[in-house]
């Protein structure tokens, strides 16, 4: 079954099944994971920029489908998922411990000594920027869902320029833009 609901309540998507989404999820999530990501352009450029070596930052956690295809099915080494909300970060416990998914973590802050190699996320909440504390040396990548207003994308392309990561439009489509510190990747 591609996705839908089993007798316990359980959203089973692409493999994965997310224990208590329909009472949690608002409703952006709740679409992403019914159509099991395939329309969500973040999903699909994240699943398209990882490699199985990276050390994956997802900023915020939405419906936990991104986190558990990067690490279920694509084998990331390790994905961290920032998300501040204490209910949402259950969640996502459970649907971790649900799928078997080890190699994830979840964090209401940044780790110390962060080492990412990607960012992952959805800006279009209105920030503009990616957490100050985040240390953008070293990044391979990112691949980001842009903000709303014109002034809130130009100071997050400025960011990413300022890391030494280059717009890649072959990876982008609408308001979901990749950044790479190579073209070749």
């Amino acid at each position: 079954m591609t996705h839908g609901m089993d007798e316990t309540g359980c959203v089973d998507v692409r493999g994965f099944r997310f224990p208590g989404a329909e009472q949690i999820l608002a409703t952006n999530d709740l679409s992403e994971l019914r159509d099991g990501g395939s329309g969500d352009g973040l999903a699909k450029a994240a699943l398209s920029v990882a490699r199985p070596v990276d050390r994956i930052l997802v900023l915020g956690g939405g419906s936990g489908l991104i986190p558990a295809l990067l690490a279920g099915q694509l084998g990331v080494r390790h994905v961290t998922v920032l998300e501040p909300t204490p209910e949402k970060r259950t969640y996502l416990d459970k649907v971790m411990a649900e799928n078997a998914l080890v190699r994830v973590t979840l964090t209401a802050t940044l780790p110390d000594l962060p080492d990412f190699t990607l960012v992952i996320g959805d800006r279009s909440d209105g920030q503009s920027t990616l957490p100050p504390p985040l240390p953008l040396e070293g990044l391979r990548g990112a691949v980001l869902r842009l903000p709303g207003e014109k002034s809130a994308i130009a100071a997050l392309f400025a960011q990413m320029a300022s890391a030494g990561l280059i717009y890649f439009p072959r990876q982008s489509r609408g308001n979901v833009v990749t950044f790479l510190s190579r073209w070749n990747g």
